[in-house]
């Protein structure tokens, strides 16, 4: 359990799209709980319009890896520059579970921004001015 659902209960609808007796394929965020969630600093007018594009998805992504054990040579993924942008007010990804992703997969450089899962919509220049420190 997330801490979300421990704080607001099931806040997901799952998609079954191989029939019920398997594993779901895709997971939305309820429409109740997209503002709770990831636009809670975010102006009304642009979390009324991501959540109407806000669309299901894949339930593979939370397993997905992008990193192997390629007996010590580098993979051709790995060569990419990363930085990563910690959210510090994202409700929708812990700060645990960022610090959890930066350890699997470290990053070049961190980032951090006080803003919701969403900072294209609560602190879009803020963000364009980390784009560019990265760069």
């Amino acid at each position: 359990m997330t801490t979300v659902e421990a704080f607001h209960g099931d806040v997901y609808d799952l998609t079954f799209g191989l029939g019920a007796d398997h594993p779901p394929t895709a997971v939305a965020l309820r429409k109740e709980f997209q503002r709770i969630i990831l636009y809670q600093q975010s102006r009304q007018e642009d979390s009324a319009l991501a959540s109407i594009l806000l669309r299901p998805w894949p339930t593979a992504l939370s397993t997905a890896r992008f990193t192997g054990d390629d007996g010590g040579v580098e993979s051709v993924i790995d060569r990419v520059r990363r930085v990563y942008i910690k959210t510090a007010s994202d409700r929708m990804v812990q700060p645990e579970q960022q610090e959890a992703m930066i350890r699997r997969w470290p990053p070049s450089k961190v980032m951090v921004m006080d803003t919701d899962h969403s900072p294209f919509f609560s602190a879009p220049e803020l963000l364009f001015n980390l784009i560019l420190k990265s760069l």
